[in-house]
């Protein structure tokens, strides 16, 4: 004989699974979302928006910025940066810059034993893996904290650096001949100085 519920048991036991859907997305799935300003010379050339998703040991990374700015003539670039970690370590990544001026990618990979790299930035190409996981990268500097003399990877080379701390708050990497300096404020990174081979900037957090 088949059993009829009510339709006031039968709202309740729906308002309940869709609480458990809400509690059990909001635990596999955690999202944090951050903004930033970048600068030249102190006007304001473009927006970066930064992304962590974290679902119990894999936690993913996103990158989109947008720039605007005169070197002998406009240049306008749109970057996008995903990378993904695994239990602490990046697996892989996926960087691509578009501009009016050409576009170039790279292309970053675990593959059990090393790093699979193929990179392409401007005046910079490379091809050579990288043997050891690795626990940072640029885009988790937004997220993150670094500990002094852990080793970074440059989603966008494919290369390398030990983090350098400087002083309280500040660090430093090397990439490709490039210093830069991320500094942090009750562990929250604040700004960011980045040279470039085209211009050198700064990336200031909007609170």
């Amino acid at each position: 004989m088949m059993k009829f519920i009510s339709k006031r048991t039968f709202e309740i036991r729906l308002i309940l699974i869709l609480i458990g859907i809400i509690i059990f997305g909001s635990v596999t799935a955690q999202t944090t979302t951050k903004s930033y300003a970048i600068e030249l010379a102190g006007f304001q050339i473009g927006d970066m928006k930064v992304e962590e998703i974290k679902r119990n040991e894999i936690i993913e990374y996103n990158l989109e910025s947008l720039v605007s700015f005169w070197f002998f003539g406009k240049i306008n670039v749109e970057l996008t940066i995903n990378s993904i970690y695994k239990n602490g370590k990046m697996i892989s990544s996926d960087s691509k810059s578009i501009s009016n001026r050409g576009s170039f990618f790279s292309k970053i990979k675990w593959n059990g034993t090393s790093y699979s790299v193929d990179s392409h930035s401007y005046k910079f190409d490379n091809k050579i893996s990288i043997q050891n996981l690795v626990p940072f990268s640029i885009v988790k500097f937004y997220f993150q904290e670094p500990s002094p003399q852990q080793t970074m990877i440059s989603e966008t080379f494919g290369l390398t650096s030990p983090i350098s701390k400087k002083e309280k708050g500040v660090y430093q990497i090397e990439i490709n001949g490039n210093r830069n300096k991320f500094v942090f404020i009750n562990g929250e990174l604040d700004h960011a100085l980045i040279q470039n081979p085209i211009k050198n900037y700064v990336i200031k957090r909007i609170y």
